[in-house]
């Protein structure tokens, strides 16, 4: 879209080096994105002009690659020089679960994954799912889940041997705080595989 448009929308993303509690007096040092790994779920409508501001708090270059755009993100939020900030206008013409993820360019891309630079983008669709035009209503519990791996070091990671395995970023969060449905309740899960490596 023109990058003059009027967002419906606007996503401000900080990415910085830093670290993150994982639950069990554990904590993470790698790349955050607003403070946390995984970074903040985003949740937009189909048809939504997204204002997506990206800022580089850390000393190294960042950058985002935003996969619900349709086109390639990194070339106007790519490599961002810290104490910068880039901005980018799209529109949302698919509905899904889409992964964004740092991109500051070539072989550091899978390296910021890896530090944990990643969250989930969710685009609503127009049309309601057949679920819920046979039900007549929207679910009673709908949960937004991300898996994905931590590594020591870049050798674990190539040979795809992870300290720990985690959804939305936390140790055992669904034994501590369980998800509450009841018998009979309409559930969807927005799953998003981060991975890098593990399903």
């Amino acid at each position: 879209v023109p990058q003059n448009s009027i967002p419906d929308k606007k996503v401000t993303l900080s990415l910085e080096e830093g670290e993150a509690y994982m639950g069990k007096g554990v904590m993470f040092k790698g790349f955050t994105t607003n403070g946390t790994i995984p970074g903040p779920t985003i949740i937009v409508d189909e048809g939504d002009i997204v204002e997506f501001t990206v800022e580089n708090k850390g000393k190294v270059p960042h950058g985002a690659s935003i996969h619900s755009a349709y086109t390639q993100t990194s070339k106007y939020l790519g490599k961002i020089e810290p104490g910068q900030s880039k901005k980018f206008l799209f529109k949302t013409t698919y509905p899904g679960v889409f992964m964004y993820h740092c991109a500051p360019g070539g072989h550091a891309i899978p390296m910021h994954i890896l530090f944990g630079q990643y969250g989930m983008m969710v685009v609503k669709p127009k049309k309601k799912f057949k679920m819920e035009q046979i039900l007549n209503k929207k679910p009673d519990v709908e949960i937004y889940l991300t898996q994905h791996e931590w590594y020591a070091s870049g050798k674990d990671a190539i040979e795809g041997k992870p300290i720990y395995v985690t959804f939305n970023g936390k140790l055992f969060r669904y034994v501590e705080e369980p998800i509450k449905a009841k018998p009979g309740d309409y559930i969807r899960i927005n799953f998003l595989n981060v991975g890098p490596n593990l399903l």
